[in-house]
């Protein structure tokens, strides 16, 4: 396969190979990819988590179970903290 990349692109490969943290061009592909790939699970994850939520919001609303907007910030929040460690 041969690919056309974007000269800054190939500088940073380059420069990853160069610097000895990779051995070769491949190799610095091979873990962007790798690490797309977690990047893709990761937003899939949350994608169905916020898919939950809303459909426990829409559930809680139908029975009467409403929380304040403050509250509800600020357990989302709450919840951005403890998936991102902040």
């Amino acid at each position: 396969m041969s690919l056309n990349i974007p000269p800054e692109f190939e500088r940073a490969i380059l420069d990853r190979v160069t610097s000895g943290a990779y051995e070769t061009p491949e190799d610095v592909l091979k873990a962007c990819l790798e690490g797309l790939a977690l990047l893709e699970a990761e937003l899939e994850e949350d994608h169905e988590w916020l898919k939950r939520e809303i459909q426990f919001a829409v559930d809680a609303g139908e029975r009467g179970e409403l929380m304040s907007r403050d509250e509800a910030i600020a357990s989302m929040r709450a919840e951005l903290r403890r998936r991102t460690g902040r």
